[in-house]
């Protein structure tokens, strides 16, 4: 059985920080989903006024781009375990997808191309989250694996939307 890593105070002087990979990663991801979030909140707008598509169009494409980016969850992060030295290729790969379709958002003449783009974003999600994940647990000693969850976690708090009365 695996005990947790414990600190000597015999051993040499061990680092608190989180690695530069954690931090950088965070803050990747937190810039992403920010720009996401301000992206994404127009979509129905976008539907409703410009393109005439109602909410059962929203509720499709919805639908569509998160089953997409539920199914490649699972390929990427099976994919991402069997290829340990190359989960930064499909993070990458994820970020740069998300990030070069998002803004031909604004683009789009028809709810099909709205629901293309959209599937093609959250593919990019797909890609990226399981790998980054494991990335951000493979730089992170023991010692310090539950701090590294509080960057990710602060991201989240960072990102609720509190409603105003």
């Amino acid at each position: 059985m695996n005990k947790p890593y414990q600190l000597n105070p015999l051993d040499p002087v061990v680092s608190r920080r989180l690695p530069r990979t954690v931090i950088v990663l965070g803050l990747v991801s937190f810039f992403n989903d920010f720009a996401s979030d301000i992206v994404v909140p127009l979509i129905p707008i976008l539907l409703a006024t410009v393109l005439s598509a109602g909410p059962i169009v929203l509720g499709l494409i919805e639908g569509v781009a998160d089953a997409l980016a539920c199914f490649l969850k699972l390929w990427a992060g099976r994919h991402s375990d069997v290829m340990s030295g190359r989960r930064k290729g499909l993070a990458m790969s994820g970020y740069m997808l998300s990030n070069l379709v998002r803004p031909l958002l604004g683009l789009a003449g028809s709810w099909v191309t709205v629901l293309l783009l959209r599937s093609v974003d959250r593919i990019g999600k797909g890609l990226r989250s399981a790998p980054r994940d494991a990335m951000v647990a493979d730089a992170t000693p023991p010692y310090i694996l539950g701090a590294m969850r509080l960057v990710f976690i602060a991201r989240w708090i960072m990102l609720v939307r509190l409603p105003v009365h």
